[in-house]
């Protein structure tokens, strides 16, 4: 083994382990009789290669041979191949989406394995030539010249593959992952299967440890344990078979793979699916052939089934009844006959099963294999288990039946003797233990020979054949390029290799199963020997692969083939024959055995009957367990089916399409105007009045006019006017409650709460007035958008919009609260007043005003309301910096007007806002983008303003929003951004501050582009770790102090440790201020320990020193000191933080803090994706669910707060998985943000 310790030694730079980028080595014959033919057909070989894009180099081989090196020619051919191929896929409904058209990014996003280039090169080799291929078929007489076809090894890989598993006790996935992409998903398959049967062999180990202990042979506990298991692990087996196959992207691709050339058929007909031609070859003519089987089959049982009787008949006769001499060397006859006729018969038959098998006549190579490999099976099958099934099923329950039988070979012996002399016997004693020997050989020492056989006998005969070949070679040496030299010596050393075959290694593993399910009852510890024997196997198969043969082809595969089908038979035959043999010889040891009065069939038939239904029931139970419990590869599988209907459906229609097809010729609401009565009169007049049926669907116009009349009928049936909808119900508990006081049965007239104007009722009272007030301007001849402007510039109490009844939780957001209930804290209804009454007219920027009166309305509830969303501080509207320049700003970028009402529309929950949003939008990020492009001096503030509000637009309703900030940075890099902020004006310097906020490390999940560090570069002040609370001020988006946001933005660098947030001095603020900023504080000491919302980076630029001397460490120095307080006590800290806040807003009477529900996104999610903490105490679970629910109940606006309640409800489950919280987000299609 000194030749296997220099090849997989510690070699780093052995010389010849580059493969110069060859894929493929042509072995290429010469016969010295056939040189002239040979050429031309070299000639032949070199233009095919090189038609298809094939780049080749010649070498002479050994005697009278060429190497043809092959590769592909360039970089662009191989993506065309990898684009086909998987394109080929996606047709077949093998992948799931098609290829990206765009071939760059195609293979970024997915890159090309090894396996999978080695697969293309292969297939571009041996394709048909009207198929884009050379056309290279060995079998075929025009290139008979071409003796191999096989890919290098990697020398590098096998050395770290076979120390790597040499020094680890068990595989895990990641062993199997890497063979799959060197190797291919054929061979991957087969470790997969060893890999799952030895961790499954550890229960019928131990159980058959503990029965050959306690019970012994023969124990009918131990057959029925064996049984169940062997069906536990097959349906096992099919699952996990569908799992890899879905994982590997290779579910159905055998019916794909490549066709078999010396398929001959009879005629071609039309797919009745794709329409294409199909060769297509009788199927009763196949049949007529596979009839042959069953004298093929009834050959082999009693070829080899008479073989093994003789051969057993005679040993039992010469090792228990013949005592005469030269017994010692007559027991070897028997060995002997099964050595030297079980090859011969076995070829013979083979060879017959092979004619058979091309007779058959498959159009596919795996259905031609499939075939052949069954016809093996049966051979296998007999020549492994006749044996044991003669001394199980003959010797031991009929032994002295048997004897009589036995003269037959003393009576043999005289005459081959020519003796009248009596054979001397001695008396015949049936050997309980012959079975347990048998099995002995078959468990240990069959599986020694074996691996000597695979692994050391073939490595030996490699070195033994070269040095011959040395010695014996007259040929004068060949002299190589001296850099090429060790590489073309390996190359002609692996052309003398075996070709690996994975069938091989299945039919062992396969046969070892059939003696573990069917005769382990006669020797339970046949299982212990097993798990030891494929520990060793698992690494003598990638042992053999590695040094024992060629490089296999890396073929793909979704199974493991027809073994599967021999595995569920031997599994349903060992139920059979363990009951048997158990009722048959589980009294040899006593003698309640051997004779045929002694059995009864009954009996015999009833054990089978009885432990066959058992393994049936038990395989139905099984299989509806394993199928109630998803893989995780079939979850991907939907989900990835689903993201691709999804966006399919997107792409073609829209969103909005989409939403609108949900309910086809519904409108929900509709305008009666002059317009339109007009355009129905003209309508009317040419088609006619139409029949009364149509008549009466003209009645009302949509839904608001049919609610109207309907609640019109109900007062003049009932005798009194009814509110409908403007009534509240004056239940202080129960249902109409919603089970905030539960057990009331009456009303409580102490809980109901003063109306407060501003709530639907007033505002759907409001909103017809002004449409009545409008119609009557449009009669009089007055412009209904005047009417409009004048009604929204008053100062009025209530200011409705006509596509939104949105609450608005505005400055004056008011809520009275009754006294709690005596379990504690009650909910209450929060109702929104009415607008700020601002003491300057609004001012609409002539962009709005040339869109209509929803968008006029829009932008002035925006100004009015929904610019309180964007910020998160105390109310206070003389600090509102961007109220204040809004009309200003708003002049100068119709981006902004344009996002402005996109907003506005967003909190709206009326379908007519919500279809008008990707309208607003559209012309939002249109305008944006060409201001942007067109801000060559410097960048207006307008638009600067509108780039942050369609990254705050895109970060509440979930998609992409960092984009924006990426672009808005680097065109404001060179318009000015690099000015110290202190030097730039107040405005300027608040939408630095707010871009510098939105880029925050750690405020997003799903981050699909990575932070820029803004606060860290422009907003951060020198020595930020010693501000003094008294120079700190609160920055008013975010509502944190300055000094927190400088703590927070150092958190992906590691510039801080947990002491620094530890030693914060805290900021001047309210009560409820306080608690939010010490929930953020804490919430970055959770970061810091577990970093799942950021990447730690690596600063280019030295981290400043800290002020605070040796009491704040760095974190670039590498120490950390402990910090005493645990995980469970932070986040716990965090949620009761939060808790106060919302407890503060529930009981408060009065507005000052209602903001600051805008800021608790950030510390309860980080709280929340602390999954063990949350799991283990579900109180927490419910704070931040209530917490949300408060928010929701509060400002009725659509929230990212139900995505987030999502998200974490998935993680809490699903942590353990090894999947991160973004990934999650981005297999849901999101990018939320925290802010």
């Amino acid at each position: 083994m000194t030749g296997l310790r220099q090849l997989y030694g510690k070699q780093d730079n052995e010389t010849g382990s580059d493969n110069f980028g060859v894929d493929y080595v042509i072995h290429y014959s010469i016969p010295a009789k056939e040189r002239a033919e040979a050429e031309a057909g070299f000639v032949q070989l070199i233009e095919a290669l090189t038609n298809v894009g094939l780049a080749t180099e010649v070498r002479s081989g050994d005697s009278d041979s060429l190497l043809v090196f092959v590769k592909v020619a360039s970089a662009d051919l191989l993506a065309q191949q990898v684009y086909r191929g998987r394109l080929q896929d996606w047709l077949q409904g093998i992948r799931t989406s098609g290829p990206n058209p765009d071939l760059a990014k195609a293979l970024q996003d997915e890159p090309v394995t090894e396996a999978e280039r080695l697969r293309l090169v292969y297939q571009l080799i041996i394709r048909p030539e009207n198929d884009s291929g050379a056309g290279i078929n060995q079998a075929s007489s025009k290139w008979k010249y071409v003796g191999d076809i096989f890919p290098l090894h990697d020398q590098q890989f096998n050395r770290s593959w076979i120390q790597k598993w040499s020094k680890k006790w068990f595989l895990d996935e990641a062993d199997v992952e890497d063979i799959r992409n060197k190797f291919g998903e054929s061979i991957a398959f087969y470790f997969a299967f060893l890999r799952s049967y030895f961790v499954f062999l550890a229960f019928p180990s131990a159980m058959g440890f503990a029965a050959w202990m306690l019970l012994g042979q023969f124990s009918s506990v131990y057959a029925l344990g064996c049984g169940l298991w062997s069906v536990i692990f097959l349906e096992y087996w099919k699952k996990k078979e569908v799992d890899l196959a879905v994982q590997w992207g290779v579910r159905g691709v055998s019916a794909i793979q490549l066709p078999r050339p010396e398929f001959e058929w009879d005629y071609e007909a039309e797919d009745v699916v794709t329409g294409e031609p199909v060769k297509v070859y009788s199927y009763k003519k196949r049949f007529q052939t596979q009839l042959l089987q069953i004298p093929f089959a009834i050959a082999c049982i009693v070829v080899l089934g008479g073989l093994v009787v003789i051969a057993n008949s005679l040993e039992i006769f010469i090792t228990q009844v013949y005592d005469g001499p030269g017994k010692q060397y007559l027991v070897f006859v028997p060995t002997m006959i099964l050595v030297v006729f079980t090859p011969t018969f076995s070829a013979v038959l083979m060879k017959a099963a092979s004619v058979l098998t091309h007779r058959e006549n498959y159009d596919t190579v795996d259905a031609h294999k499939a075939a052949l490999v069954q016809k093996q099976f049966v051979l296998n099958f007999m020549t492994s288990y006749m044996a044991l099934l003669f001394t199980g099923f003959v010797y031991i329950p009929f032994g002295d039946i048997l004897l009589p039988f036995l003269d037959f070979w003393r009576h043999t012996a005289q005459t081959l003797t020519f003796s009248e002399k009596t054979l001397p016997t001695q008396q015949f004693r049936i050997n309980p233990e012959r079975i347990s020997s048998q099995m002995f050989y078959c468990t240990v020492t069959a599986q020694v020979v074996n691996f000597a056989t695979e692994v050391i006998v073939p490595y030996a005969k490699q070195k033994a054949f070269a040095k011959a070949k040395e010695l014996q070679s007259r040929q004068p040496e060949i002299k190589d390029e001296p850099e090429e030299a060790a590489f073309l010596k390996r190359v002609r050393d692996e052309c003398a290799l075996e070709t690996y075959d994975v069938t091989d290694d299945y039919r062992e593993m396969v046969m070892q199963f059939g003696y573990l399910s069917l005769f382990s009852v006669a020797w339970p510890m046949a299982a212990c020997c097993f798990l030891i024997n494929n520990w060793v196997e698992l690494r003598s198969d990638g042992l053999k692969i590695a040094v024992s043969c060629k490089r296999p082809i890396p073929w793909r595969s979704d199974s493991i083939g027809p073994w599967l089908d021999a595995l569920g038979f031997l599994s349903w035959l060992g139920s059979i024959t363990s009951a048997a043999i158990v009722f048959l010889c589980s009294g040899a040891k006593n003698g309640n055995r051997g004779t045929a009065s002694q059995i009864t069939a009954w009996g015999c038939l009833l054990s089978v009957l009885l432990a066959e239904h058992f393994y049936l029931l038990m395989q139905q139970v099984v299989r509806m367990l394993m199928n109630k419990v998803e893989s995780i590869g079939v979850q991907r599988e939907r989900r990835e089916r689903y993201l691709m209907k999804k966006r399919l459906l997107a792409e073609n229609l829209g969103q909005a399409a989409t939403s609108k097809a949900a309910v086809p010729g519904i409108q929900t609401g509709e305008k009666m105007t002059r317009e339109a009565l007009e355009d129905e009169a003209r309508e009317a007049s040419v088609r006619g009045r139409g029949g009364s049926g149509e008549m009466f669907w003209q009645r009302q116009r949509g839904m608001e006019e049919t609610i109207f009349i309907g609640r019109k009928l109900i007062e003049v049936q009932k005798g009194f006017k009814c509110e409908g909808y403007e009534m509240r119900l004056k239940w202080g508990t129960g249902i109409a409650s919603r089970g905030r006081f539960a057990g009331a049965s009456q009303p409580v007239e102490a809980a109901i709460l003063p109306r407060v104007k501003g709530r639907h009722r007033d505002l759907l009272r409001e909103e017809r007035r002004r449409e009545a007030a409008a119609r009557e301007a449009s009669a009089s001849g007055f412009d209904a958008r005047d009417a409009a402007r004048a009604a929204m510039s008053s100062d009025s109490e209530s200011s409705p919009s006509h596509l939104s009844d949105l609450p608005r939780p505005g400055p004056e957001l008011t809520v009275q609260e009754p006294k709690p209930a005596q379990d504690g804290l009650a909910k209450q209804d929060v109702a929104p007043p009415p607008p700020v009454s601002r003491s300057k007219p609004k001012v609409i920027p002539p962009w709005i005003l040339k869109q209509g009166d929803d968008e006029v309305r829009l932008f002035s509830e925006f100004v009015d309301y929904g610019i309180n969303t964007l910020f998160s501080t105390s109310v206070n509207d003389e600090d509102n910096i961007l109220a204040e320049h809004l009309p200003r700003i708003s002049q100068e970028s119709d981006a902004l007007c344009a996002i402005c009402i996109t907003i506005q529309a967003s909190l709206c929950g009326r379908p007519e806002a919500q279809h008008l949003i990707f309208k607003y939008f559209d012309m939002a990020l249109s305008s944006f983008r060409a201001e942007l492009g067109n801000s060559v001096v410097q960048l207006k503030d307008g638009t600067f303003a509108a780039g942050l509000m369609l990254s705050t637009l895109g970060l509440n309703r979930g998609c992409g929003w960092t984009m924006h900030l990426h672009g808005i940075y680097n065109v404001s890099l060179t318009r000015g951004l690099q000015e110290p902020l202190n030097s730039q004006p107040p405005f300027r310097k608040h939408l630095i501050e707010v871009l510098g906020y939105l880029d925050l490390p750690g405020f997003a999940v799903g981050r699909q582009n990575p932070s820029i560090g803004v606060w860290r570069r422009h907003c951060r002040e020198p020595g930020y770790l010693c501000r003094p609370p008294q120079v700190d001020s609160v920055e008013f988006v975010s509502g944190l102090p300055r000094s927190l946001l400088d703590l927070l933005s150092a958190i992906d660098g590691m510039e801080i440790t947990e002491e620094d947030l530890w030693d914060w001095p805290g900021s001047p603020g309210s009560l409820t201020q306080c608690h939010l900023w010490e929930a953020y504080r804490l919430a970055g000491i959770i970061s810091l320990r577990h970093p799942q919302l950021y990447t730690p980076i690596q600063l280019s630029e030295p981290s400043p020193p800290s002020p605070l001397g040796d009491g704040s460490s760095q974190a670039s120095s590498g120490s950390r000191r402990a910090v005493p307080t645990s995980t469970d006590v932070v986040v716990t800290r965090i949620i009761s933080h939060v808790d106060a806040i919302t407890r503060a807003y529930v009981a408060s009477d009065g507005h000052r803090d209602s903001l600051l529900f805008n800021a608790i996104d950030y510390p309860l999610f980080v709280a929340g994706i602390e999954a063990d903490v949350m799991n283990a105490r579900p109180e927490l679970k419910d704070a931040i669910k209530n917490c949300f629910a408060v928010r929701a109940e509060a400002f009725k606006y659509p929230s990212r707060g139900t995505a987030l309640l999502d998200m974490m409800g998935e993680w809490w489950t699903c942590s353990r998985e090894g999947r991160s919280i973004n990934e999650l987000a981005t297999s849901r299609g999101l990018e939320l943000g925290l802010l």
